[in-house]
């Protein structure tokens, strides 16, 4: 949860790289593929999306890995 109200947090600085890189081919291709994971994680969160990884099964789940 942020501490910053949604139309404060759409303004922030970061965001607009993260459009940027994620719309822009040339500024994707300069920015890497870490950066561009990096931004998708960065838009996914913003949009409320929950993030897992999917090799492990989620925290508190007991079972093969």
């Amino acid at each position: 949860m942020s501490i910053l109200p949604d139309d404060a947090l759409a303004r922030h600085p970061i965001h607009d790289q993260v459009r940027k890189v994620l719309t822009d081919p040339e500024a994707a291709a300069a920015a890497g593929p870490v950066a561009r994971r990096l931004a998708w994680y960065i838009r996914s969160n913003a949009e409320g999306r929950t993030l897992r990884q999917c090799h492990r099964p989620p925290i508190g789940h007991e079972g093969a890995r």
